[in-house]
């Protein structure tokens, strides 16, 4: 409520952190006790949290906060440690944490991945990698979108617009106003 109705972000992260600090004393996590826990809402305070420390550009944090997740969890957040990477202007390693996802067996983090490289080579200003990356993920989301099932709920479908967007952007860069009026249709 104190994040997404009334946009208090700093209130917000101060319960997330309570929250958090709670559950540690109480459960004092570790991969070998995960199974004793009700570890999925310790997951969930940490993933809230992370995404929080972003809002508020607190990007070392959320980059401490994705580490600590990823050292009890899986799947592994490794396409969100790209964008704060890229926000720090750490592009290389932002490229090699999005590409590691673009490779991923779990196809969210795969997208995800795809969807990091496009915004990572637009915010480095590299223009053709930034159209090959974009179309790329936008190529990857319209293939996955084949198979979904005509009457899915609207958060079963593939997201193709955001793609089908970044790549008709990224088209305009490289002097491709056809491409990019192919893809914004």
């Amino acid at each position: 409520i104190l994040r997404r109705a009334e946009g208090a972000l700093p209130k917000a992260m101060k319960h997330l952190g309570r929250a958090r600090e709670l559950y540690e004393e109480k459960y004092q996590p570790t991969v070998a006790n995960l199974q004793d826990t009700p570890w999925l809402l310790h997951r969930e305070i940490l993933y809230a949290a992370q995404t929080l420390a972003g809002e508020l550009e607190r990007h070392e944090y959320q980059l401490q906060l994705l580490d600590y997740n990823d050292s009890l969890y899986d799947p592994r957040l490794t396409a969100e440690h790209a964008w704060p990477l890229m926000l720090l202007g750490r592009y290389d390693e932002a490229r090699k944490y999005a590409e590691k996802a673009s490779e991923s067996r779990d196809e969210f983090q795969q997208s995800l991945g795809r969807n990091a490289l496009c915004a990572i080579e637009g915010e480095a200003g590299t223009r053709d990698e930034w159209f090959a990356s974009c179309t790329a993920a936008y190529d990857y989301a319209a293939e996955r979108a084949k198979s979904d099932k005509p009457f899915s709920k609207p958060d079963e479908l593939t997201n193709v617009t955001v793609h089908a967007y970044n790549a008709a952007v990224a088209a305009m860069a490289v002097l491709r106003p056809d491409e990019a009026e192919r893809l914004a249709k």
